[in-house]
Formats: C-alpha cells, structure tokens, sequence
C-alpha cells in the first residue's frame, strides 16, 4: 500500500454517523457507505494540501477497510464548539445551521451537511454492526427539540431552494451533454 512508494494517500470506504451511532448519513447517491477524504496522507517533498483534505500531487489507493466516522456523534455544546472554530466555520451560518439542522432534527429533515447540503440528504438508522469501542460514543441522553413554526418554516424552504439546485444541475448537465 502506501509503504510500496507509489502511493502518497490512502482512502477507504467510510460510514458518517450523525449524533449517535445509531444513525449514519446518507450520500448524495443515496448508499450509506462513501468514500473519505484521506485516510492517511505521506508527508513528503512535492506532497501539499490543495484544499482541505486533498493534496497535489497525490497518487491514491483505495483500501477496502471501512472507516466509522463519529465526527458528528457528540453533545450539543461539543458541535457548536466544532462548527464555530473549525476549518470551514467562515463557510456556514453556524447558528441558523445549529438551530435548525442540529437542535431541531427529525428523521424528516435533509440537507444536513454544515457547508455542502447535498452531501448528505438525511440520516437513517445504521444497519450494521458496531465496533465494540462505539458503544462509549453512545449518548441516549440527547434529544431533539421539535421546531417551532418559523423555524420549520424556514427550514423548509432552505430545504426546497437545495431542491431547486439539484434540479437546476441536473437540467445543465442535460443541455451540455
């Protein structure tokens, strides 16, 4: 793999969960399973960060050995604390993100992803099995507060406007194929 020298990142297939591990986001294509941004990056000459979490020049390897990703199951005060200082928080409202998508979450709602909603269209109960050491992620304490009207009012309409630009891009690929 990345030790033969051909190699500068490592992917794997990845499962995203969302407030517990009892739920995982879904893909843009619908499957629970997607693939990860890097698993592991070799630091060497020639090998920078393009953007985030992608580097150039990066001869890749996909590995199939899936990842569970836990970066979304945490308490509320640990995801505000994320979406206000991490990487991306100039790239999102982290309150109006926090308020509807976060605290006021229902299996109902879609487009959860803080930058790019279309990543990830909902959250649905995880099929699978754990890892054993999951089970110290497990927060049954944490409960969603149901949206008052304005809020569910707003929610769906950001909801329907990314409903809107999917079919916008759908209908753009059309014309220049």
């Amino acid at each position: 793999m990345a030790a033969d020298g051909r190699h500068d990142r490592i992917l794997t297939p990845w499962h995203n969960f969302w407030k517990t591990p009892e739920l995982v986001l879904t893909s843009g294509d619908g499957s629970i399973r997607d693939v990860n941004a890097g698993f592991a990056i070799r630091c060497k000459s020639g090998v920078r960060f393009d953007t985030a979490r992608k580097t150039i020049p990066a001869a890749t390897i996909l590995v199939d050995a899936p990842c569970y990703h836990y970066g979304y199951v945490m308490s509320d005060a640990e995801m505000w604390e994320k979406i206000t200082s991490w990487g991306h928080a100039h790239q999102v409202n982290a309150q109006k993100w926090f308020r509807l998508k976060w605290l006021g979450w229902t299996p109902a709602h879609s487009y959860l992803h803080p930058v790019t909603p279309l990543f990830w269209p909902k959250a649905v109960r995880f099929p699978g099995r754990q890892p054993a050491f999951a089970s110290s992620f497990m927060n049954p304490s944490q409960e969603t507060a149901p949206l008052g009207f304005a809020d569910f009012l707003e929610n769906m309409l950001a909801d329907r406007a990314t409903d809107v630009r999917i079919v916008a891009r759908k209908l753009l690929r059309r014309s220049t194929v």
